[in-house]
């Protein structure tokens, strides 16, 4: 038995199904180009914000730094204020048991 002759396809009808293939070919090109291109822009977009939450947790640490400086000082100041009222405590006490010791005298 020999295989069955198949009818001529018309050239026509091959160039549209062949133009019809590739049109589908370009249009799923394009959709791969696109999502690629919106991929890119989303990865770009990540490193931007992961670079921006760097820096931010780098100022943050530098402003705790800053902080615990500003602290570090406030505490040596009001230190010197206690001493300085420590030491005019100091002396009204040592007025008082003068004058104290004068009255008592007399």
């Amino acid at each position: 038995m020999s295989a069955p002759e198949l009818p001529a396809i018309p050239k026509r009808k091959i160039k549209h199904v062949v133009r019809k293939k590739e049109s589908k070919y370009v249009e799923v090109e394009e959709q791969g180009a696109e999502a690629t291109q919106l991929v890119s822009r989303e990865v770009r977009r990540k490193k931007v914000n992961d670079e921006a939450i760097q820096r931010a947790i780098e100022l943050a640490k530098h402003i705790e730094v800053l902080a615990s400086n500003i602290a570090r000082e406030d505490a040596a100041k009001a230190a010197q204020q206690v001493i300085k009222a420590a030491e005019v405590v100091q002396e009204l006490a040592a007025t008082e048991a003068e004058v104290l010791a004068l009255v008592t005298s007399e």
